[in-house]
């Protein structure tokens, strides 16, 4: 069905002389795929579960860790998918959502998954403002190392602050666009 749905849209938008110009907008400008919908949002998120996010630390004058920058909500670009149940006003709708945070150092920064609410901005192109909550794991995170704790002395025989990289789960709120 879903092939027929595609193979009639390209003759419809290839031939736009058999549909009003209105039709023609819907077919085109629609950009779902059994259903689904795409969109770019912004997020806010906050780790439940691992260590406090570290940028910098450093070691003051008396061996104290002290660190001077951390992450502890990071903010977000992220693009997501979601499936959505409209209500029976049509004008809004909910349903489950993906998204993934690209990177500049890695392919993937975050990954998570939620429930979103939408709201239709534009029935003929299905443009929509979303509001969505869920789970999110980051999978490289840098923190303290093991036996280093902050605003503490250095462990014996450690001249120097050594950090790791760990993976770490959180909750995110996110605001989205549907195009």
């Amino acid at each position: 069905m879903i092939l027929v749905r595609i193979l009639l849209s390209c003759v419809l938008i290839s031939f736009p002389m058999f549909v009003s110009a209105k039709e023609t907008t819907a077919v085109s400008t629609n950009k779902s795929m059994g259903g689904i919908k795409y969109g770019i949002g912004i997020a806010l998120s906050y780790d439940i579960i691992g260590d406090d996010r570290v940028v910098t630390a450093s070691r003051d004058e008396n061996g104290i860790v002290r660190v001077s920058d951390e992450q502890t909500f990071p903010a977000r670009i992220v693009l997501e998918s979601h499936y959505f149940f409209p209500a029976a006003s049509g004008k809004w709708g909910h349903g489950p959502f993906v998204a993934v945070q690209p990177g500049s150092e890695r392919v993937i920064e975050a990954v998570g998954g939620g429930w979103l609410f939408g709201f239709l901005k534009d029935k003929v192109s299905g443009e929509s403002w979303n509001i969505g909550v869920g789970a999110l794991v980051t999978p490289s995170v840098r923190v303290l190392g093991d036996s280093i704790t902050a605003n503490s002395p250095l462990p014996a025989n450690e001249t120097t602050i050594r950090y790791k990289y760990q993976s770490q789960i959180g909750g995110f709120a996110m605001i989205s666009f549907t195009f």
